[in-house]
C-alpha cells in the first residue's frame, strides 16, 4: 500500500495539471452567402456582385426589309425624283399653313418654285394622256381613210429585209423591257397589298411594343432601385444579425489578446484542477500519518510488554548483579506521533472540491465567453430600429417609382383614341385596296396584254414569214402575227392615256411622300423638319399648344421638354432612358438611391453600446474557494519536521538485546528465561514494528516537505493568477469599451460600403444601361422606314416607274408595231415583187395590181401586169 522512495507514485498528483477546454464557438455568419432570384449575390465579407438587369419583355417589331426585285425600278425612282424636284423642304410654307398665315394668292411663288420640277412632270403627264387618245382616234381615222398606212399596198425596196430584220429586233427590245415593266408593276402591286394587310400588324405590334417598352422600364427601374435594394437590406440584416459574428467574437478575441485572458483562465483552471491533487495528497497524508500512528502505539506497547518482561525477571529467583543493573526506563517512545493532525487540512480541501471550483472559474469565464451574446442582447433594439427605417425607406422607393410603372397605363389613356383613328383608317385602307388592287391589275393585265400581243405577232410573223412568198400570197401564220402586232396598237391607243392618267397621279403622291415624308422626315439624321414642326411647343401636332406633344403622349405631362428629334437621336445611339426621357421630372434619383438623408446607418450602428462590467473573470465565491485551497496547504511544517526528524526511540534497541543476554547467561531460572524471553521481544520489535515505524516516519517526513515545497509553489500560482486576473478584468473595463467603439466602425464602414455600393450600382446603372431604347427607335424606322417610305412610298414609286417606262417605250412601239404588221400582213396589192435577188439593173416600175379572189384571177392579173424597167 505505501509507496517505496524508489517509486514516489504520491508525487503524481503534484505533475497533473489540466488545461482548459477549447470554446465552440456557436456564432457564425448566416447565411455565409446572401443571394435572390434575380441573381444577385454578397459573399461573407459583403462584397456584392450584382446581377444584370433583367431584359423584361420581348419586342415583336422587326426592321427586316428587303427590296427583292423593286430594287432597279426604286434606284430609279428616287434618282428621278431627286433630278425633278432637288429643292429642301418647304418648312416656311407648312408653318405659314399651319399657323394660318400663308396666303395663296401671296406665296404661291414659294410653293410653285418648290415643286416645279413636280409641276411639270405632272403637267407633261396630263398632256400625254389628253393627247394620247386623241392621237389615237386621229390614227384610226387616217387609216380608215386610207392613209397612215391605212391602204394594204406594200412597196418592196431591196432592204426590207433589213428593215424588217431591224424593226423585229427593235420591237423585241421594246417588248422585253415593257415585259419587265409588267413584272415590276405585278410584283409592286402585290406587295403594296401586303403593305396594307400588314398595317394593321405593324400599327398593333408599334404601339404594343412601345407600351412594352415603357412597362420593361418600369421593371427594370423597379429592379434597380427595389429589387436591388430589398437585397441591400437583406444583405445589410445579414450583417446586423451576425453582429455577434462580426463585432462580439473580434472585441472578445482582441479583448483576449490585449488581456491575455486565456493565459490567465488556463491559470486559474490549473489551480482548479491542482486542488484534486492536493486533496489527493492530504488524503495520502492524512492516511499515512494515521498508519504511524497505529504503528506508533503497537511499538510503544512493545516496549512496556518488554519492560514488564525485564521487571518480573528481576524479580524473579536467579537474577543476580547484571540483571538487577538493566534499566529499561529508555525503552521508550521519545516521539509523540498522536500531535500529528491535518483535519482542519482535508475539511478546507474537501470544501473547495465540493464547492467546484473549476466550475465557478468556468462560469467567470463564461460571462467573457458571452460578450457576443451580451453585444447582441444589448444592441436589440438599436438593430430592430435601423431594420425598421431600411423597410420604410424601401416603401418610399416603391412611391417613388410609382410614376414610371404607372407609365403604361398612361399611355394607353393618352394614345387610346389615336390608336383608334389610325386603326380605323387603316381598316378603311384595307376595306377600299381591292379596288386599287383591281384596278392596277387592270393595268397591269393590259400591258401584259399588249406584251402578249407583240410576242405573239413577232413570233407568228417570224415563223409564218416566207421570202419566195408574194406579199399578196403571206402565210395566215405571218398574217397573224401582223394583225396581234395592230391589236397591241389598239390596246395602246385605248388605254394608254387612261394608265397616263393614273400614273400622273400615282406619280404625285409618290414623289411628294418620298420628298416630303421619307426624305425630310424619315431619312433625315439632322431631324429639321421634326423640330420645327413636331417637337413643339405647337407644332402641327398641336397647333397653339404651349405643351410638347411626347411628353404628354408618353409621360402623360405636356409640360416635359421631352422632344421627338432629341429622342430619335438618343434612341438611334441606344441610349438609356432617363436623360432620353426626361425621367428625372417623374423619377426623383436621389431619393430613389440616397439613403442617406433618412437613414444614418452609420450613426445607428456607431450608437451600440456595450456594457462590460459583467464581466468576472474570478468571481468573489472563485476568490473564496482559492481562500479556501490556500488554507488546506497551510500547516504547522516546523513542527511536524521536529517531530518526524527526531528519533523514535533514545534506547539502543542492539545493545538492549546484548544487555539481556549477558544478563539472561549470568542468571539462573526463572530470571534467566525471563530475561531471554524480553531479548527475543526486542528481537523482533527490531526487526518489525520498531522498523516499520522508522519507515512510515521517514516516508512520511519526506512526504510533508514534499508537500510544503508544492504548497509555496502553489500559493505563488495562486497569488500569481489573483493578481493576473485583477489585471485582465482592469483591462477589459479600461480597453473594452475603445475596442467596441472600434469594431463597431468597422460594421459601420462595412454596412455603409454595401449601402453606398447600392447606391453607386444603381446610379450608374439608371445613368448608363436601364432603359436603352434602341427598341424605340426600332419602331420607328418599323413605321417610317419600313412600312411607310418603304413598303408603301418605295412601293408605290416603283410602280408608277414601270408604268411610266412601259408608256414611254409604247410610243416607240406602235411605230415597229405599225411597220412591222406592214411585213408581217397579207397585201391587197403590191408595187413590187421579185422572187429572185434584186440588183440594180433589174428594178423597174410596176404598177399597182388589185386584189384578186382567187387563185385563177390571181394568175391573169399577174399575166397582165405591165412591168417596166426603169430607166
Amino acid at each position: 500500500m505505501l509507496a517505496t522512495s524508489e517509486h514516489p507514485l504520491y508525487l503524481l498528483p503534484f505533475l497533473l495539471i489540466a488545461l482548459p477546454h477549447p470554446v465552440t464557438c456557436p456564432w457564425t455568419l448566416q447565411p455565409e452567402t446572401v443571394s435572390d432570384a434575380s441573381g444577385n449575390e454578397a459573399d461573407n465579407g459583403s462584397s456584392v456582385t450584382w446581377a444584370k438587369t433583367p431584359p423584361g419583355e420581348a419586342y415583336v417589331t422587326s426592321t427586316e426589309y428587303r427590296t427583292g426585285y423593286l430594287t432597279v425600278p426604286v434606284v430609279f425612282a428616287h434618282c428621278f425624283i431627286n433630278l425633278v424636284q432637288p429643292n429642301a423642304f418647304p418648312i416656311d410654307i407648312v408653318t405659314g399653313i399651319v399657323d394660318n398665315t400663308f396666303v395663296f394668292s401671296r406665296d404661291y411663288k414659294q410653293l410653285l418654285n418648290y415643286g416645279v420640277g413636280i409641276i411639270i412632270c405632272i403637267v407633261i403627264g396630263l398632256l400625254f394622256a389628253v393627247l394620247m387618245p386623241i392621237i389615237g382616234c386621229c390614227f384610226c381615222c387616217c387609216r380608215l381613210a386610207g392613209k397612215c398606212g391605212g391602204k394594204r399596198v406594200q412597196k418592196i425596196g431591196s432592204n426590207d429585209c433589213c428593215k424588217k430584220i431591224g424593226y423585229v429586233v427593235c420591237l423585241g427590245v421594246i417588248t422585253t423591257i415593257i415585259g419587265f415593266g409588267a413584272i415590276g408593276m405585278f410584283i409592286a402591286n402585290e406587295r403594296m397589298t401586303d403593305a396594307v394587310r400588314n398595317y394593321n400588324t405593324s400599327i398593333r405590334n408599334s404601339f404594343d411594343d412601345l407600351r412594352r417598352y415603357l412597362g420593361n422600364l418600369g421593371q427594370e427601374l423597379r429592379h434597380i432601385g427595389a429589387t436591388n435594394f430589398n437585397f441591400t437590406t437583406e444583405v445589410i440584416s445579414r450583417d446586423l444579425d451576425g453582429r455577434g459574428f462580426l463585432v462580439g467574437i473580434p472585441v472578445r478575441d482582441r479583448l483576449d489578446e490585449s488581456a491575455d485572458v486565456s493565459a490567465v483562465i488556463s491559470q486559474l483552471l490549473g489551480i482548479g484542477n491542482t486542488a484534486g491533487s492536493v486533496g489527493d495528497q492530504l488524503m495520502y497524508l492524512s492516511d499515512s500519518i494515521a498508519q504511524l500512528k497505529n504503528d506508533s502505539a503497537t511499538l510503544d506497547q512493545s516496549f512496556k510488554d518488554v519492560r514488564s518482561t525485564v521487571d518480573r525477571a528481576q524479580r524473579s529467583p536467579g537474577c543476580l548483579v547484571l540483571c538487577q543493573n538493566i534499566d529499561v526506563s529508555g525503552l521508550r517512545l521519545d516521539v509523540d506521533f498522536q500531535n500529528l493532525n491535518i483535519s482542519s487540512q482535508l475539511d478546507a480541501i474537501e470544501e473547495v472540491k465540493s464547492a467546484d471550483l473549476n466550475g465557478i472559474i468556468l462560469k467567470g469565464k463564461e460571462t467573457f465567453d458571452n460578450i457576443p451574446s451580451s453585444i447582441v442582447e444589448e444592441t436589440e433594439n438599436l438593430v430592430e430600429d435601423l431594420k425598421n427605417s431600411l423597410r420604410n425607406f424601401l416603401a418610399k422607393i416603391e412611391d417613388n417609382l410609382k410614376g414610371v410603372l404607372a407609365l403604361p397605363q398612361k399611355f394607353d389613356s393618352q394614345v387610346v383614341n389615336i390608336k383608334s383613328k389610325v386603326l380605323n383608317v387603316i381598316d378603311m385602307v384595307v376595306k377600299y385596296n381591292t379596288a386599287r388592287w383591281l384596278a392596277c391589275l387592270c393595268m397591269t393585265l393590259v400591258t401584259a396584254l399588249v406584251v402578249v400581243l407583240q410576242v405573239f405577232g413577232i413570233c407568228l410573223g417570224v415563223f409564218g414569214y416566207r421570202p419566195s412568198v408574194k406579199p399578196i400570197d403571206r402565210t395566215a401564220l405571218s398574217n397573224s402575227g401582223g394583225n396581234c402586232l395592230m391589236a397591241a396598237v389598239g390596246l395602246i391607243k385605248i388605254f394608254a392615256g387612261l394608265m397616263m392618267l393614273a400614273n400622273v397621279i400615282l406619280f404625285a403622291v409618290g414623289s411628294n411622300a418620298e420628298k416630303l415624308i421619307c426624305e425630310a422626315v424619315v431619312h433625315d439624321t439632322q431631324y429639321t423638319v421634326i423640330k420645327k414642326l413636331l417637337d413643339g411647343p405647337g407644332g402641327i401636332l398641336c397647333p397653339g399648344c404651349d405643351t410638347y406633344t411626347l411628353g404628354d403622349l408618353l409621360l402623360g405631362n405636356g409640360t416635359i421638354p421631352l422632344r421627338i428629334s432629341e429622342t430619335l437621336e438618343n434612341c438611334r445611339n441606344n441610349q438609356p432612358a432617363y436623360p432620353t426621357l426626361k425621367l428625372q421630372y417623374l423619377v426623383n434619383l436621389s431619393a430613389v438611391t440616397d439613403y442617406r438623408k433618412e437613414i444614418d446607418i452609420d450613426a445607428k450602428v456607431n450608437a451600440m453600446n456595450v456594457d462590460l462590467t459583467g464581466v468576472e473573470l474570478l468571481p468573489s465565491k472563485a476568490m473564496d474557494e482559492l481562500n479556501e485551497l490556500l488554507v488546506s496547504t497551510q500547516m504547522n511544517y516546523s513542527s511536524y519536521n521536529d517531530t518526524l526528524s527526531g528519533n523514535v526511540t533514545s534506547a539502543n534497541i542492539t545493545d538492549f538485546i546484548f544487555a539481556l543476554e549477558a544478563a539472561a547467561n549470568d542468571s539462573q531460572d526463572p530470571a534467566k528465561s525471563e530475561l531471554l524471553s524480553a531479548s527475543n521481544q526486542l528481537k523482533d520489535i527490531e526487526h518489525g514494528i520498531y522498523k516499520t515505524v522508522k519507515q512510515e516516519q521517514d516516508l512520511l517526513f519526506e512526504a510533508i516537505n514534499v508537500f510544503y515545497s508544492r504548497a509555496s509553489e502553489l500559493e505563488l500560482r495562486i497569488n500569481d493568477s489573483i493578481n493576473s486576473t485583477q489585471i485582465a478584468e482592469r483591462k477589459i473595463q479600461t480597453l473594452g469599451p475603445a475596442i467596441v467603439k472600434e469594431q463597431v466602425g468597422w460594421l459601420a464602414a462595412r454596412l455603409v460600403t454595401v449601402a453606398d455600393g447600392f447606391v453607386n450600382y444603381s446610379i450608374h446603372e439608371i445613368e448608363s444601361n436601364v432603359g436603352r431604347c434602341l427598341s424605340v427607335w426600332n419602331i420607328w424606322q418599323s413605321l417610317g422606314d419600313v412600312a411607310v417610305c418603304k413598303y408603301t412610298v418605295d412601293t408605290l414609286n416603283s410602280f408608277w416607274v414601270s408604268i411610266g417606262c412601259v408608256l414611254l417605250l409604247m410610243v416607240p412601239s406602235i411605230i415597229f408595231d405599225v411597220k412591222l404588221a406592214k411585213h408581217f400582213r397579207r397585201m391587197e396589192s403590191t408595187e413590187q415583187f421579185d422572187s429572185r435577188p434584186i440588183y440594180p439593173q433589174d428594178i423597174v416600175k410596176t404598177q399597182a395590181i388589185p386584189m384578186a379572189k382567187n387563185g385563177k384571177e390571181k394568175a391573169k392579173m399577174f399575166a397582165s401586169s405591165k412591168i417596166t424597167p426603169i430607166g
